[in-house]
């Protein structure tokens, strides 16, 4: 597909609409405030002229004025916009696992409008925006910016992804966690699927107390429920190795497995205060970002 389409097609306008008239929440508290609406600007005392607006008893009389009310006999306040250097860094695990497809939409896939969608509405809000994808293959970054042009570059680095190989040790990635402690929002997205802990490890190195780490573990509904036929083959995509299954025998066991797995991992990040989410694949992803947004309300109010 080409490139300029493939953008396109990231920024589905069903995904936009569900998510319009909403905020990014950052659920942390920063300097001794809480951040509430995370925009990178915010109307004061300042430099940059933004806007005027009507006095109001106990304003500063230092910034009224007074060449607008000789004009209007009226009272107007000049506001200026304040830089206060919200990040939204998106973190995505592109192992071969994120291959696996449903009703014809790969994790991957549902990943990169999950992203393109909320990196949409940080960039709205005057966000930075940043990205990290891993695999043992590679690490892909784009530090995060707000100039002029990033947000299509940040775009056409997201249709680039490939998800292939393994998830790498969490040792791999230590250098790009050390440059998170800054003001952050942290969107990891992976399906958890992991060998020895390595994914769960990897997200808690990025949790600092100056950021907030959202965790989205994508699943489809046939794994939820285990539910491909009466006899099935599975092939790990990333080892490759296969295995035979009559699901009738096994569901029952699979599923409380996968439920005491995925407890484990909730459990987990809930002790590392980081704020996780299981999305389902086959549905909307305009529809889970609302869900989810509207669940956003700052702490410590």
């Amino acid at each position: 597909m080409p490139t300029d389409a493939a953008i396109r097609d990231l920024l589905r306008p069903e995904n936009l609409n569900s998510v319009k008239g909403l905020a990014l929440l950052a659920r942390m508290t920063v300097a001794g405030l809480s951040t509430g609406i995370n925009a990178s600007r915010r109307t004061g005392t300042g430099q940059e002229f933004s806007q005027y607006r009507h006095y109001q008893p106990g304003d500063d009389l230092r910034s009224l004025d007074w060449k607008m009310y000789a004009r209007s006999e009226r009272l107007y306040v000049r506001e200026s916009e304040i830089e206060t250097h919200t990040t939204v860094q998106f973190i995505l695990d592109t192992s071969a696992s994120m291959l696996h497809e449903e009703n014809g939409i790969r994790k991957l896939d549902y990943a990169r409008y999950l992203i393109a969608t909320l990196a949409w509405l940080a960039q709205n809000q005057g966000d930075e925006l940043g990205l990290i994808a891993f695999n043992n293959l590679g690490i892909k970054k784009l530090p995060p910016q707000k100039k002029r042009g990033h947000f299509h570059r940040f775009l056409h680095q997201l249709t680039q992804l490939k998800a292939e190989g393994l998830f790498p040790k969490a040792q791999a990635i230590q250098e790009c966690s050390r440059h998170s402690y800054k003001r952050h929002i942290l969107v990891f997205i992976s399906d958890l699927y992991e060998d020895d802990g390595e994914i769960s490890e990897a997200i808690k190195q990025f949790k600092h107390p100056k950021n907030d780490v959202i965790l989205f573990q994508l699943m489809g509904k046939q794994e939820l429920s285990l539910d491909f036929g009466k006899f099935a083959t599975f092939q790990d995509l990333e080892t490759r190795q296969t295995i035979q299954v009559e699901q009738g025998k096994t569901r029952t066991k699979y599923k409380q497995k996968l439920q005491e797995h995925m407890d484990k991992v909730k459990k987990t990040m809930l002790k590392q205060g980081i704020d996780t989410h299981v999305l389902s694949i086959n549905e909307s992803a305009g529809f889970a970002l609302r869900q989810f947004l509207k669940t956003r309300v700052p702490l410590n109010r």
